[in-house]
């Protein structure tokens, strides 16, 4: 990471290697003949960036990044169900709560899950876990509700 002060305000700004740009645009194409320059230093410009753990493609849509929450989300939850010896339905809810839905609600105000298979793919996390609990799954399918909370 290098400091450099700005000619003009005299501002100091960072250039590490992390830093690039994305250009919001209708084509889906990010055109590489316009970068940014900063003291002879070439910002790259990128079809997707990622800040503070949430994902924004050029478009400004989060589908990639449900994707990758989705992921984390069934790993956790997967790994719940594999350490967990005991089939008791009050601790393996109260796990879930307490390692997956943080996960599935980081940051959720920012990048709200407005299209529906951004939401069908939330709600398959939940719905995956509960259908390894035997006893929960009978509840739940005989009512037709998928919600733990």
């Amino acid at each position: 990471m290098m400091w450099h002060s700005g000619s003009t305000s005299r501002l100091l700004f960072s250039i590490s290697s992390d830093l690039a740009i994305t250009n919001v645009s209708r084509n889906n194409k990010c055109q590489t003949e316009q970068f940014l320059r900063i003291n002879n230093h070439d910002i790259p410009c990128v079809s997707q960036v990622s800040d503070l753990g949430v994902t924004v493609d050029m478009r400004l849509k989060f589908s990639t990044h449900v994707s990758n929450v989705c992921v984390k989300a069934h790993r956790k939850a997967n790994l719940i169900l594999r350490c967990f010896e005991s089939r008791n339905i009050s601790s393996l809810t109260a796990a879930f709560k307490t390692y997956v839905c943080p996960v599935l609600e980081y940051c959720s105000v920012v990048w709200n899950p407005f299209p529906i298979k951004d939401i069908d793919q939330l709600e398959k996390v939940q719905r995956r876990f509960t259908k390894c609990l035997p006893a929960l799954n009978i509840i739940l399918t005989s009512s037709d509700s998928t919600d733990l909370t």
